[in-house]
């Protein structure tokens, strides 16, 4: 493995774990920069070129990730799930989810 790839392999693991521990709190790109020691301009570009799109489409893939994860494997109601996975309120949660899902988070419950 080269030192480049090592070193992207690196950043993702700090990015991934900063992000499983820290993706019900209030996080921005600026965050991940400071974390890696970077210029915030040249983190924005470089998840871009990492993970194909930007940091705030992966935090609400994450999130909702974690929604549906929650959904599948607890009774919780919809406004439990949509905090505990880092939502600010149940219409973001819900227009999230839509979005991605062309579904409501109740529909997709009721389907599963």
């Amino acid at each position: 493995m080269t030192d480049k790839s090592q070193n992207i392999s690196k950043n993702i693991a700090l990015i991934t774990d900063y992000m499983e521990k820290n993706h019900t709190n209030d996080i921005k790109l600026s965050d991940i920069a400071n974390l890696l020691g970077y210029d915030y301009h040249y983190v924005s570009r470089y998840f871009y070129s990492v993970f194909n799109m930007s940091f705030s489409e992966f935090l609400i893939l994450y999130r909702l990730e974690t929604a549906i994860n929650l959904m599948e494997k607890t009774d919780k109601k919809i406004l439990e799930i949509a905090l505990e996975s880092g939502f600010q309120s149940v219409r973001s949660f819900n227009d999230c989810f839509k979005a991605h899902f062309k579904m409501s988070p109740t529909e997709y419950k009721k389907k599963r």
